[in-house]
């Protein structure tokens, strides 16, 4: 027996059992005309002809298995007595006048005969339910998400059309259904395809099973979802120095800027993080969307609904992933959906429901998920509209100045998304006037306004750590705090900027340098990032100049190519410690390199970090996996190190 006919036999089944409660209940009248109450005989010949219509198929239908018959025969048996009893009334009723059909039926019956009926009615239908009313809900919610999109698919999509009612159907055949009234616009749906559903036999499959079987469709389309690369940025961030950004979640706060906590807890739309370069919005980002605070106040605005959150750090100077909005798209909807896997066939239901097939039928054919900008755009509107698993979503995005597009449509995109009321966005950019335009009127903050004590805290501990700097501060007393006010001064709210000088600090501590030194290595490094770069350059010594600009050209040429290449495996490999070795030193023989040991290669790694700060000023750095056998890779201090390095100036 196939799924569709259980579904409209046992549909049947209830109906029966609703009518034949209202028939013999004193308090309903079945029908009236359009002048008034029938004849009490009319009325018999209306109830007879509904219940002969009702049961008719349940005797007709073969293959129906040995449970599911013995349901059939009994409601049969009761529609048979009851058409018995009602024939009776028919043929002695003749030349009697009944006053109601209530008044009939106590004649067919007995009070005893009538209470057993009722009886026998009511154990049938808990035998239904108990049999069909096992349908979870998460599957409830996957056939009402296939269905909606059924009711929008159009003739181009009818290949999508066909996936998703062949996945219904197969859910429908390895469980039992439940709501049986509420789910003929299931069989109706299913029904508009032939030749799909009428081939699915009933599969006995048991709950582990099937939830194997999600487990694997829902794993397979989150991998290929995800990007070899989604989470480095994020991961490369420097984390916030100890005690810096706590204002973030202050609540008394001034005119200058918005209230932040206030924001999560309570409002929507968007919160604009703006800031020059370096001033620290990566850092301050990564610090709110990681924090405990964050998810409290956010809670607090979610009230009973489930909240979602997502994150995407876009990065100018990596790879083509981490600065397109294709990339921007897979890893919030990446995020989400591993977080609530049960949206992913509200999200994409083409994909769901053609992998479900595959897996439930233990299929071998591969599937190709086409991440194309559209289908995820698709899928992202899903989300942010479906009221499937009614939710609360807060999205953090960082750097849109680094996103390689057109800076006015992503700003627009998160505004209408952030206009739901169930939405809210955080954003971080410098302050471009295609940001000032579309965020004028949203809450934001200035950070290099409001980071004067945490820079100041960063250096303090950054140069107490170092006991000569602790053993001149306490021979020069009131020299050591003025070099430390001197810095947070001329910083002017920019932490990489302070960075850059505390290391050269550092160097001068090494070098035995006093107090009156340092504060000169502070006054002789330029307060603009740009003007402090090519004084970083020329401090590179004249010996070592072929060989930087041989580095920096090989690096930008790596990411030129990358940028043109059409493999998206490839296009996300980013250029090795290792390979940038041997590019810069071609007379190494390939046989010669394949016979070396790991330990020569790790060496050779080690080498090119200490030239990449010596030959490149810095501006280049190594930064080394997280596992023990990944292999480091080659990037720019900072997005303003690569747009100086390779501006058209």
């Amino acid at each position: 027996m196939d799924p569709l006919t259980a579904l409209g036999l046992a549909g049947n089944v209830v109906q029966f059992v609703d009518f034949g409660s209202k028939l013999l209940s004193s308090s309903v009248q079945l029908y009236k005309s359009t002048t008034g109450t029938l004849k009490v005989n009319d009325e018999l010949e209306l109830v007879a002809a509904e219940i002969k219509a009702l049961t008719s198929k349940l005797s007709s239908e073969e293959d129906l298995g040995a449970n599911f018959q013995k349901i059939c025969n009994e409601t049969v048996d009761i529609a048979n007595n009851i058409l018995m009893r009602l024939d009776k009334l028919k043929i002695g009723g003749k030349n009697r006048v009944w006053k109601s059909l209530w008044q009939a039926i106590n004649v067919a019956w007995t009070a005893e005969e009538l209470a057993n009926l009722v009886d026998r009615l009511e154990r049938l239908k808990r035998t239904v339910e108990k049999r069909f009313n096992n349908l979870d809900q998460q599957t409830q919610r996957i056939i009402v998400a296939l269905l909606n999109q059924q009711e929008s698919a159009n003739e181009e999509r009818s290949h999508d059309l066909r996936d998703q009612t062949l996945a219904l159907s197969q859910i429908l055949s390895r469980l039992q259904f439940s709501n049986l009234d509420e789910h003929r616009k299931t069989r109706e749906a299913l029904r508009k395809v032939a030749g799909i559903t009428r081939s699915a036999a009933i599969v006995d499959v048991s709950a582990e099973e099937e939830h194997n079987v999600r487990f694997i469709v829902q794993t397979r389309i989150l991998e290929s979802l995800k990007f070899e690369t989604m989470t480095e940025r994020q991961s490369r961030i420097a984390k916030a120095h100890e005690k810096t950004f706590e204002w973030i979640f202050s609540k008394r706060v001034d005119d200058s800027w918005s209230n932040f906590a206030e924001w999560l807890s309570s409002s929507g739309g968007v919160y604009w993080i703006k800031g020059k370069a370096g001033s620290g919005k990566s850092t301050l980002m990564r610090y709110i969307s990681a924090n405990p605070r964050t998810i409290k106040c956010l809670n607090d605005w979610a009230g009973n609904l489930p909240l979602l959150t997502g994150h995407h750090f876009f990065w100018n100077s990596g790879l083509p992933a981490q600065t397109s909005q294709e990339g921007l798209l897979r890893a919030l909807l990446y995020g989400i959906l591993t977080e609530q896997p049960t949206l992913l066939p509200t999200v994409f239901p083409s994909y769901w429901a053609r992998t479900y097939t595959v897996a439930a039928t233990m299929q071998q054919a591969p599937i190709t998920y086409d991440w194309s900008l559209s289908t995820l755009m698709d899928g992202f509107a899903l989300l942010v509209n479906q009221d499937t698993l009614p939710a609360k979503l807060c999205l953090f995005i960082d750097g849109l100045d680094e996103f390689e597009g057109d800076h006015g449509e992503i700003s627009d995109l998160f505004k209408d998304v952030s206009s739901s009321p169930n939405v809210k966005v955080c954003l971080s950019s410098r302050p471009w006037n295609v940001f000032e335009a579309a965020f004028k009127e949203c809450p934001k903050l200035k950070l290099q306004d409001l980071t004067y004590n945490d820079i100041k805290r960063y250096v303090i501990d950054r140069l107490n750590k170092n006991p000569a700097f602790e053993r001149l501060a306490e021979g020069e007393p009131e020299a050591a705090p003025a070099l430390v006010s001197e810095i947070t001064e001329r910083a002017g709210g920019v932490f990489l900027w302070v960075e850059i000088v505390v290391k050269s600090l550092l160097k001068g501590i090494e070098n035995d340098d006093d107090i009156a030194v340092l504060q000169q290595r502070v006054r002789l490094l330029p307060r603009d990032l740009e003007k402090l770069y090519v004084y970083m350059f020329s401090l590179i010594e004249k010996i070592y100049e072929e060989k930087s600009s041989r580095i920096f050209q090989i690096v930008r040429a790596a990411r030129i190519y990358r940028d043109h290449l059409h493999d998206e495996k490839l296009q996300n490999k980013p250029l090795t410690t290792i390979a940038l070795h041997f590019a810069v030193s071609p007379e190494r023989h390939l046989d010669v390199i394949k016979a070396l040991s790991t330990s020569h290669f790790a060496a050779w790694e080690k080498k090119m970090d200490v030239h990449l700060n010596v030959h490149c000023a810095g501006l280049l750095e190594s930064w080394k996996g997280s596992s023990a056998g990944d292999n480091g890779t080659v990037h720019y201090l900072h997005r303003t190190a690569r747009e100086f390095v390779e501006g058209e100036d």
